[in-house]
């Protein structure tokens, strides 16, 4: 992560109670140094407000930017997301990034979103497209763009159609080839795939275990936090996979990682996480896919043995079973347990 810079910018009027009651608005310089200007009325503390941000809207949208990576981090948001946030706002503005904040434009986005269609694949400059729209936002919020970019915003329509989810294992007898290859190699190789795979677990999810997080003797994994608040949650460990699992914790002991890193430093990441599920993928027989290919395979074998949508949603940790079904669930999957379902109500 790019060092932050603070900016110039300055902070909503508020009331001050100190002695006399009065509007305050904080404001930053360029050395970052805090200065406070205060008023006997809300309307004037709210004019100077908006005209200080009107001239502090002259800085450059590269400067901008450090801003909004570090409101990010203010507000919690996730470390890993922020870096792909800034990435992606860096890529689709290019050389617009030395510009002024008060010079971008609907032209120049819309320039800009044509040049990456051209460039990128669909999923990319159509994720690029969403950051950049909430970045305007933001910067209309603090009255830094005109109110007329933001409100046009939505003229700048996505183009293409993303793929529906990864590529999955949609074969039980390949699931099944997988599942018995996992286990013949053992060790930290087959747990890590048999994590993705039969607990449906994040890559995130899978490399931040640490030994405390194996209760009930071991027929449980704690996730006590990950990329939303629905994703705390406790899996049921099946039994052909505990003593992996309880192999690795006598190793790591409590409090360290399932999954250590070189030099037991941190734990192992995701490029190492990919190339034990293709590799092992290979070994046995059956399509490559990613890790999140088979926790999308692990959605589909759930939902194709009956579990419910609702029961599928929590157990990959998420909020909506409209998430599960749009972007996780194999082609046909929905369709054929909604069609059992509606067979076992005829049948009686």
């Amino acid at each position: 992560m790019a060092p932050r810079r603070r900016g110039v910018r300055a902070l909503r009027p508020a009331l001050s109670s100190h002695g006399r009651q009065r509007w305050r608005v904080v404001c930053y310089g360029e050395d970052g140094q805090r200065h406070d200007r205060r008023f006997e009325t809300e309307e004037a503390a709210d004019s100077f407000w908006r005209a200080f941000n009107k001239r502090a809207g002259s800085r450059s949208v590269d400067g901008a930017i450090d801003d909004y990576e570090e409101w990010r981090a203010d507000t919690n948001r996730k470390a890993r997301s922020t870096a792909t946030t800034v990435g992606r706002l860096r890529s689709f503005l290019g050389k617009h990034t030395a510009d002024r904040v008060c010079d971008l434009s609907l032209s120049v986005l819309r320039r800009r979103y044509a040049q990456r269609v051209k460039g990128v694949a669909v999923a990319t400059h159509r994720a690029e497209l969403a950051e950049v729209k909430t970045f305007v936002r933001w910067l209309g919020a603090r009255d830094l763009v005109p109110r007329v970019l933001v409100r046009d915003l939505d003229q700048i329509k996505g183009e293409g159609i993303r793929n529906r989810g990864k590529r999955q294992i949609e074969r039980v007898d390949d699931v099944r080839a997988l599942v018995a290859r996992s286990l013949l190699v053992g060790g930290e190789a087959g747990a890590a795939v048999l994590c993705a795979l039969l607990l449906g677990l994040r890559a995130s999810e899978i490399l931040e275990r640490v030994g405390r997080d194996l209760d009930e003797g071991g027929s449980v994994l704690v996730v006590p936090e990950g990329k939303t608040i629905n994703a705390r949650r406790r899996v049921a460990v099946p039994e052909i996979m505990r003593p992996l699992l309880a192999e690795l914790r006598l190793k790591a002991g409590p409090d360290g990682f399932l999954f250590p890193g070189r030099y037991g430093r941190g734990h192992k990441n995701r490029s190492w996480l990919l190339g034990r599920v293709r590799k092992l993928c290979g070994d046995a027989g059956v399509p490559v896919v990613s890790a999140h290919g088979l926790r999308g395979t692990s959605a589909s074998m759930a939902r194709g043995a009956d579990l419910g949508p609702e029961a599928v949603a929590a157990y990959l940790g998420h909020g909506s079973a409209t998430v599960t079904d749009r972007h996780y669930l194999a082609d046909g999957v929905a369709d054929d347990a909604r069609q059992r379902a509606f067979l076992r109500v005829v049948d009686g």
